[in-house]
């Protein structure tokens, strides 16, 4: 059902009906544009595999045009060869991310307002940002001049 799902809204950018087509994979936004479930996306993600290795990138990379991941939660996650040109990544949760490296970050946009150093409190079930540490990881891609691709 989910891969159908993908294929129709891949479809549909190509139309003119894109601009009237919302596909909200993890849920609508509540009113104050917080998720009911903050990490139901790495859930899908990893659902996904059950059909077979690197089942999302099979079957809906070509369908991620430059992302809106604003807000999203992705700590912890093992990401495969991500292309994140373009994709909006403004509070996004990147904490303890592998396989990411300072070029695929400074390629989307927002990535300066991003969220890459903090701890996950399961207590709370959120991460707790250490604002400190994540100031000075956004002055070390600042001044990482070998990732730049101008």
């Amino acid at each position: 059902m989910t891969q159908a799902v993908w294929l129709l809204y891949g479809q549909a950018q190509e139309e003119e009906i894109k601009q009237k087509l919302n596909f909200y994979p993890c849920g609508q936004p509540k009113d104050d544009n917080q998720l009911e479930d903050p990490t139901l996306l790495l859930r899908l993600i990893g659902y996904s595999n059950c059909i077979g290795h690197n089942g999302f990138t099979k079957t809906v990379g070509s369908f991620l045009r430059k992302p809106n991941l604003t807000e999203a939660y992705l700590s912890n996650a093992y990401l495969s060869n991500p292309y994140l040109r373009k994709a909006d990544i403004e509070s996004t949760y990147l904490i303890k991310v592998q396989n990411l490296t300072s070029s695929q970050i400074k390629s989307a946009r927002n990535w300066e307002k991003a969220f890459y150093k903090g701890e996950f409190d399961a207590e709370k079930n959120k991460c707790i940002v250490n604002q400190e540490g994540n100031q000075q990881h956004i002055k070390e891609l600042e001044q990482d001049t070998s990732s730049d691709t101008n």
